[in-house]
């Protein structure tokens, strides 16, 4: 959470593997698969895993520039 104006604002996170494989277009499975090596960088909140919107860009991000894929904004 960040704060402006003097309240809590949240930052955007993604719960759960069905919402984040929504999020980069894989199936669950493969996103709990993905989250076992250790390749998508989540968190654990209230029991379940999550992970902030700005991280998940940014992993995207690592991947497109190992891969030397650029992505059109």
């Amino acid at each position: 959470m960040t704060r402006k104006g003097g309240r809590m604002q949240k930052s955007e996170v993604i719960v759960g593997a069905k919402q984040i494989a929504e999020v980069i277009g894989i199936k669950p499975r493969r996103v709990h698969l993905m989250i076992d090596k250790g390749e998508i960088p989540v968190f654990k909140m209230g029991g379940s895993i999550a992970i902030r919107r700005t991280t998940l860009e940014s992993w995207i991000d690592g991947l497109e520039a190992a891969t030397g894929i650029a992505t059109a904004e």
